[in-house]
């Protein structure tokens, strides 16, 4: 037809063929005009294309007229013109291109392959049913006698049997995914409408098949539109090499990961785009039928600027002019009845600026990586079955993710039991496993649902912690779960308890925390733990080169130091020997036993294993009972020394708890066993993955003890505000690990989230140290790397570094708002002696150096899986 019309003077062509009425062809912009805008109304789709389409793509946008097709395009339009649905765009063909088709293409390019395209569609039973429906369903138009697949329809047989299958498995899985998302946001699991399917299911008054049409049309519209443009694209800039070296030129003006505002300066790779659509048109053409009798606009198409003699010549520059201002190349567009490979009026395509966003990162990305060139080199077809396999399956994919989720990392949510098969096979990594799903979720806070009982809330967004933690505080106690899951260990101590208890407690550790007295105290208790045990123990193990397990002793460490500050008691727990004291062993115990309740898929099994105290549950109530009488039998102790005066200045924490007659022993021991917890296995957690992460980072080292070279011999309080280095070192091992990982609270009313997940009362609202340490939003591009330096500026002035402290919210390792951490300038000063005591001695490197994979998990507070064996060695 395109050699008919060009020997046309009106570049218009009537053709008849076998009965029915006669076809009018035109290439005459001002026909294309007439029709898809001036008499609009008289040129609908019509029925005979209607009819053809309808059992693929029913009654939709695509396939429909009047009053039916304006409410879609009503509908369709505010969707696509809303910022966030061009972000969600953007990311989605992010992931989907380096996280798959430039791997796949490394290894092509890397092993000089050309994929099996056949193998590779087998793998994808809805890209090859959606090829079969578009494909059989195109070619009824092909026939000279339509009433040919109507009766092959009517009899189910040869094609039109194959096209009913593949049209039932496309809807069918459309509609199972439809019923995902209802249930998702039934169960609120899904917190943000981000893909269409979502936006379009707000609406409670579109039925199954009304959303499932939209979703078929969507995907036709945007996989083979882009895939074709792309594919002549590529072959066209492979056989014309100085179009391909302007190309490469723009792309070297660019940033690395270009997204919307980098493709608007895009200028000649969008006039390639454009030039290679008009040689290559992804729709070739489109079909109306007239309404009603109508005589077409008489003329002739060679106007000026829309073609000349060159028009077979692949010419970008024609798209093109020079800014005599600037000096500076800018795109010219041709107007839309000219060039309507995008339609015009009234339907002019929707995701036109979608598309072109797509196509150009795809070339940039492709272009700046790889040439690309035809698999028969000496002739410029026969393209690669590669490209058309990628060309062709990637824009399914990447519309196939879009409407289906924003992540294929999102577990699945059932009716009744929720996602509680992928919380249980995730049950030992909870906090890995949340993190990589946080990092998916547009506003990093995702919804999940268990067997039964209210769902949770996971979040990683710092305006959401200073909702939870601070401005909306009284919404979001610990709660019941929490009190009623740890109480058989911590009573109702500060870390367990609620609203007068909680404020009481709160005020009395308050004015204990800030006396020098107490500062001073734990100074000293330090240092007479660490010269007196733990710098000798590393001593004797340097000088035998044996193995220690560094976790073990800075627990021990730390178990002694706290008891001392809590009790005025030395377990001893640190000696020589390495004996594990009664004490001790029931402490760790309960933590652990009462820590792992909270894994139960179903809690109803750890509560029958209490009423009928066995298993477990028999060992924590022995653990408990152990360490409560421990306590009891100090406190009597304590206040027989008191009240015979043998001891004259309370410097326990203990001693100043006990001079309030008020107080009764239940209580105290409650406070007491709260702070050991709080101080024991937190420090000892934070200093293990600091050791080893610096013992992987010779530079970090070298700069730490280039600090401790320039403070005194025995650090005190005031020496340890100057060890800025130090500090930062500690702040980033903490970011990557924190002691304590996640911590929740419990909704006592309805609430909305500042990222808008709604919250209902009962449900358990988790924000997680752990994952927002993994937020590139949060920490860039380099957040998974040790580095110091992200805490520091250094001062104009003085030319020296100072530490630049994040925001809690930002940075919850201590907490944040009325709950953050009494104990945080304690914990600093204690790890930074340590640090600067042992790194001044000693080398600490891992027994294993180059096989030691440290694991991360968590109880109350987290470890390192297995301990952390190393070597220790003198320093000269």
């Amino acid at each position: 037809m395109a050699e008919v019309l060009s020997h046309c003077a009106t570049r218009t062509f009537v053709i008849q063929g076998f009965t029915g009425p006669a076809r009018v062809w035109t290439a005459n912009p001002e026909i294309v005009k007439h029709i898809l805008q001036t008499q609009f109304r008289n040129y609908p789709k019509g029925e005979l294309s209607m009819s053809i389409l309808s059992d693929f793509l029913g009654g939709y946008i695509l396939n429909t007229n009047r009053d039916n097709w304006k409410f879609q395009r009503k509908l369709a339009s505010h969707e696509f013109y809303v910022n966030s649905l061009h972000k969600f765009i953007e990311n989605v063909v992010k992931i989907e291109l380096f996280g798959r088709l430039i791997p796949i293409l490394e290894t092509t390019a890397d092993r000089n392959l050309v994929l099996d395209l056949q193998y590779i569609l087998l793998r994808f039973e809805f890209a090859i049913s959606f090829e079969d429906a578009t494909q059989i369903s195109y070619m009824r138009f092909a026939y000279v006698l339509p009433f040919v697949w109507k009766l092959k329809r009517f009899f189910n047989i040869g094609l039109e049997k194959r096209v009913r299958q593949a049209i039932s498995t496309v809807r069918e899985s459309a509609r199972k995914i439809i019923r995902n998302k209802k249930q998702e946001f039934k169960d609120k699991s899904s917190t943000e409408a981000t893909d269409l399917l979502s936006r379009l299911l707000r609406d409670d008054h579109l039925d199954d098949d009304f959303v499932i049409d939209i979703v078929i049309s969507f995907i036709l519209a945007g996989q083979d539109t882009t895939s074709a443009a792309l594919t002549w694209f590529f072959w066209l800039v492979s056989c014309h090499p100085k179009v391909e070296k302007e190309i490469l030129k723009e792309i070297s003006e660019i940033s690395d990961k270009p997204g919307h505002e980098d493709a608007n300066e895009m200028v000649y790779i969008h006039a390639s785009l454009c030039e290679s659509m008009r040689l290559y048109p992804p729709v070739s053409y489109g079909n109306k039928q007239a309404a009603s009798d109508d005589v077409l606009p008489d003329g002739t198409i060679m106007k000026k600027g829309m073609r000349g003699s060159d028009w077979s010549e692949f010419k970008t520059e024609r798209w093109l002019e020079i800014d005599k201002e600037t000096g500076k190349l800018h795109f010219v567009a041709k107007d839309s009845f000219t060039y309507p490979f995008f339609q015009a009026g009234p339907r002019i395509f929707l995701g036109k600026e979608m598309a072109f966003l797509q196509m150009k990162m795809l070339v940039v990305e492709i272009l700046r990586r790889f040439q690309v060139v035809p698999a028969e080199a000496t002739g410029c077809l026969g393209f690669s079955i590669l490209w058309f396999f990628l060309l062709l399956i990637l824009p399914i994919s990447i519309i196939w993710i879009s409407i289906r989720n924003s992540s294929t990392k999102l577990p699945k949510s059932y009716p009744l039991i929720g996602s509680t098969f992928a919380i249980y096979s995730n049950r030992n990594r909870m906090n890995q496993w949340m993190a990589d799903i946080l990092t998916q979720c547009a506003t990093r806070t995702f919804i999940i649902r268990g067997f039964i009982g209210p769902a949770r809330v996971w979040t990683a967004n710092p305006e959401n912690v200073k909702h939870i933690l601070q401005t909306q505080f009284h919404v979001y106690p610990k709660g019941e779960l929490l009190n009623g899951t740890l109480f058989d260990f911590l009573g109702t101590g500060i870390f367990n308890t609620d609203g007068a208890k909680w404020k009481f407690q709160r005020k009395l550790a308050s004015h204990e925390f800030n006396t020098k007295s107490l500062r001073k105290f734990i100074e000293d208790v330090v240092k007479i733990e660490l010269f007196g045990r733990l710098i000798p123990i590393l001593e004797t193990t340097a000088d035998q080169n044996s193995v220690l397990d560094l976790q073990d002793i800075l627990q021990r460490f730390a178990f002694d130091n706290i008891c001392k500050i809590s009790f005025g008691f030395d377990p001893a727990y640190l000696s020589p020997s390495l004996d594990r004291s009664e004490f001790a062993i029931a402490f760790e115990d309960a933590t652990q036993i009462s820590s792992k309740r909270f894994a139960y898929v179903f809690p109803f099994v750890w509560k029958l294993k209490r009423f009928f105290n066995v298993g477990s549950e028999n060992q924590l109530r022995q653990a408990t009972s152990r360490v409560r009488e421990s306590a009891r039998k100090l406190i009597r102790q304590k206040k027989q020394e008191m009240k015979s005066k043998s001891s004259v200045e309370a410097t326990d924490l203990l001693s100043r708890f006990l001079r309030d007659d008020h107080l009764d022993d239940d209580f105290v021991i409650d406070i007491v066993i709260s702070f050991i917890l709080a101080g024991q296995d937190t420090t000892s957690a934070a200093l293990t993955w600091f050791f080893w992460l610096v013992s992987c980072h010779p530079k970090v080292e070298k700069e730490i003890l280039k600090e401790i070279n320039e403070i005194s011999d025995e650090p005190g309080y005031e020496d340890a505000k100057e060890m800025v280095y130090i500090h930062a070192s500690l702040s980033e091992s903490m970011r990557l690990y924190p002691p304590v990982p996640n911590d929740s609270k419990q909704a006592a009313s309805d609430d909305v989230l500042p990222d808008g997940t709604i919250v209902k009362k009962g449900m358990r609202v988790i924000y997680s140290p752990y994952a927002m340490g993994r937020m590139d939003n949060l920490w860039g591009s380099d957040w998974s790397e040790f580095k110091p330096e992200r805490w520091l500026e250094i001062d104009k002035a003085t030319g020296k570094s100072h530490f630049v402290a994040k925001d809690s919210f930002t940075y919850p390792v201590f907490q944040a708002g009325p709950r953050i951490c009494l104990g945080k300038e304690m914990a600093f000063l204690q790890m930074k002696m340590l640090v600067v005591e042992i790194l001044r001695r000693f080398q600490v490197a891992p027994a294993e150096a180059t096989s030691f994979e440290p694991v991360f998990v968590s109880f109350l507070t987290s470890k390192m899986k297995g301990g952390f064996p190393v070597k220790i060695k003198r320093r000269n």
